[in-house]
């Protein structure tokens, strides 16, 4: 309840709360008719908004934890909530996916459609939840002001593949009334599944690669400058290579040990090493040990 209150306080976020109330009924109305009717393209897109609505939760969820202070057990906050829920969810919508497109392939062999008309109604209000979606999530401001991303055009993407996805039901609905050609249905489900996998691979990669405390690629190509720069600095003498790692997307921290020739001020080498790598990598937390 204290995240509910807390989401609710805020304009943007309350409008994404409704929203996602909306779309949670309208997946759970998606997968009854897509068990009555027998249709894999309708449970497909089920699914599609299912993942859509619990990365919401996630977000909302995360728009609140992240702006909580740093304790003495989690020392540099709690950034990566929205990190770790975005690789999960990404990584089980994948599996469903594929799930979905070898059920289809069965599919093909043994097509069968019921109660095509009310398909084609549950199609065609779907269609219309995801446009009301595109129209909450078409400010890029939405869930994106207090990260270091643009949340809001992220979520934006997957409510707009959503909609791509109910026309798919639709025209392979229409298809089913007009020829019966009821092999449009698993087609349908493959066309979303595919649909899903594309718009959540660049999501898993980016938060796998944050989790693995890869460098951020950006920062590959700065890598000898930065070194070039901190060996110019009068006093020092050598450095090691640094470690660089994101804490969550936007977020770099970065640690160094550097040599310092005798006699030189350690202290002020400090302060001009931390200024190269602010100023080059936009890095927030630097620890920088002098020999």
């Amino acid at each position: 309840l204290r995240y509910v209150r807390s989401i609710l306080q805020n304009k943007d976020t309350r409008k994404v709360f409704f929203f996602l109330l909306l779309n949670l009924t309208f997946t759970l109305i998606e997968f009854l008719y897509g068990f009555i009717t027998n249709s894999l393209g309708l449970t497909a897109d089920a699914v599609h908004m299912l993942f859509d609505s619990t990365a919401i939760i996630c977000s909302l969820i995360a728009s609140v934890i992240t702006k909580r202070e740093a304790t003495n057990h989690y020392t540099y906050g709690f950034g990566r909530v929205e990190t770790m829920t975005g690789f999960v969810n990404a990584l089980l919508l994948v599996f469903a996916s594929f799930h979905i497109i070898w059920e289809a392939i069965e599919r093909f062999y043994q097509p069968e459609i019921k109660e095509a008309q009310s398909l084609l109604v549950v199609s065609i209000l779907g269609f219309l939840v995801n446009l009301v979606g595109i129209f909450a999530f078409d400010h890029g401001g939405v869930l994106g002001s207090h990260h270091g991303h643009d949340h809001g055009g992220c979520m934006f993407l997957h409510v707009l593949s959503d909609t791509l996805g109910s026309v798919g039901v639709i025209v392979s609905t229409l298809l089913i009334l007009m020829f019966g050609w009821t092999w449009t249905d698993p087609l349908c489900s493959i066309f979303i599944a595919i649909l899903t996998i594309f718009t959540t691979w660049p999501l898993l990669k980016s938060a796998g690669n944050t989790l693995l405390q890869r460098i951020p690629p950006h920062i590959d190509l700065l890598l000898s400058e930065a070194e070039s720069r901190i060996l110019s600095i009068p006093g020092v003498a050598s450095t090691s290579p640094p470690h660089l790692w994101e804490l969550n997307q936007g977020n770099i921290v970065s640690s160094i040990k550097v040599m310092a020739r005798p006699g030189a001020d350690e202290g002020k080498i400090r302060l001009e090493v931390a200024a190269v790598h602010k100023e080059l990598f936009g890095v927030r937390n630097c620890t920088i040990q002098v020999d």
